[in-house]
């Protein structure tokens, strides 16, 4: 069964670099696992694990393309995510007034 879409589980999932990579480069145009291991240097188990956790998080989705799985980010799914970082005052630059 499928998980509730999380923000928790998305920040998981971007908190690994080669995640990040991915999503990188998914975002730019949909990508078969050949294509991302070339780009990612890594074996296609370790792509896969890492696809299965981002597709988890429902940050990406797959689609059949012949014999291929062609992936590609999830619309709006990182928005959760800017949200909250948006409103983190260190991260836009605004800080809260200090109470002395």
């Amino acid at each position: 069964m499928a998980r509730p879409f999380s923000s928790e589980s998305a920040f998981r999932a971007v908190a690994h670099p080669t995640r990040r990579r991915i999503l990188e480069l998914v975002s730019r145009k949909p990508q078969s696992v050949a294509a991302l291991v070339a780009e990612c240097r890594h074996g296609q188990p370790t792509v896969s694990r890492h696809l299965r956790v981002l597709y988890q998080a429902r940050l990406i989705a797959f689609r059949g393309r012949g014999a291929k799985h062609m992936y590609e980010v999830v619309p709006g799914s990182l928005r959760t995510m800017r949200q909250w970082l948006d409103g983190v005052p260190v991260l836009t630059g605004q800080r809260r007034a200090s109470r002395s």
